[in-house]
């Protein structure tokens, strides 16, 4: 027999005991990083804005040639994500003890794996607003002609620093368990 009151009722995930932990050098690192990039792309779109054409490039194919153009006012959008992203990771960072983990949590193990998994997400924040960043340099660069395309090796590039950055995360992760 189904108890009714438990019916339909999802399991709720244990809370992680949640830990002071100071940031380390790398994660210093990619803050500022990351922080840096923000405040560039501001600046840099802020100063080259009056220069624009009206057309931009909006979308580029997976060889990185311009195929969708549309209003400089999408370069604001783009901007937009960036500085979401960054905040959105930001806050995400400082909140260790609610992520997933690959593998179990331990009183043992509970700090390395949350400085870990910390790292990872500053990491990636650094990574994806420089992308963002290099792609909105880009954009402007196509739009003015001073570049005609966001480049081939742009994506293969980006997927492989993305997926190494993760596969270097559970390398560590599964050696700290």
């Amino acid at each position: 027999m189904i108890d009714k009151s438990s019916a339909g009722k999802a399991m709720a995930k244990p809370m992680q005991t949640k830990l002071e932990i100071p940031r380390s050098r790398l994660e210093i690192y990619f803050e500022v990083v990351a922080a840096v990039a923000v405040a560039f792309v501001f600046i840099y779109l802020s100063a080259t804005w009056t220069g624009l054409p009206d057309k931009v490039p909006t979308h580029f194919n997976f060889a990185g040639t311009p195929d969708h153009w549309g209003s400089k006012y999408s370069l604001l959008l783009l901007l937009g994500v960036t500085f979401v992203l960054y905040a959105g990771l930001s806050i995400l960072s400082r909140f260790p003890h609610i992520y997933n983990y690959a593998f179990a949590i331990t009183d043992e193990n509970r700090q390395r794996q949350y400085l870990l998994a910390r790292q990872l997400v500053t990491a990636l924040k650094a990574e994806l607003v420089c992308v963002f960043i290099f792609m909105t340099w880009q954009t402007i660069g196509v739009a003015r002609g001073n570049a005609g395309d966001l480049t081939v090796w742009f994506t293969p590039v980006f997927l492989a620093i993305v997926f190494g950055t993760i596969a270097t995360y559970l390398f560590k992760a599964y050696r700290s368990r």
